[in-house]
């Protein structure tokens, strides 16, 4: 059985540019169906992030309030805006108020340190918001 190669080269301009065409078309879909898993898992884990929240939060469990917290807000969409975001930030704000003074000792975990740095970000990005 032969195959036929037909270089790139040595095709038509016509040719050329249907295969530049397929090959825009190939890099175009796996760009969409790249974006459209990750907006799948994001919404999972946010789904499931918010659940935990809203429990925790019932239950009073600042540490964990402020780990779903930052699951929700790390994996953000790309393509809408979540209605829950406002909620999970005030969630947030008040856990991290509570849970920060009951730490012991002087020095701050890399996991504190990771909540506080959410915290300042989050009050820039409202802060910008607001100018």
């Amino acid at each position: 059985m032969a195959v036929y190669r037909l270089k790139f080269r040595e095709a038509k301009p016509k040719d050329q540019r249907i295969k530049i065409q397929v090959i825009l078309a190939s890099i175009m879909i796996v760009v969409t169906g790249s974006l459209a898993i990750y907006e799948y898992t994001a919404f999972a884990a946010r789904k499931d992030a918010y659940e935990t929240l809203v429990k925790a939060s019932q239950l009073q469990n600042n540490q964990e309030v402020l780990k779903a917290s930052t699951t929700f807000l790390e994996k953000h969409s790309f393509l809408k805006k979540d209605e829950r975001t406002s909620q999970v930030i005030e969630l947030y704000q008040n856990a991290l108020v509570r849970w920060l003074p009951q730490q012991p000792g002087e020095e701050l975990s890399p996991q504190e340190k990771k909540y506080i740095d959410l915290m300042k970000k989050l009050q820039q990005s409202r802060s910008e918001k607001g100018n």
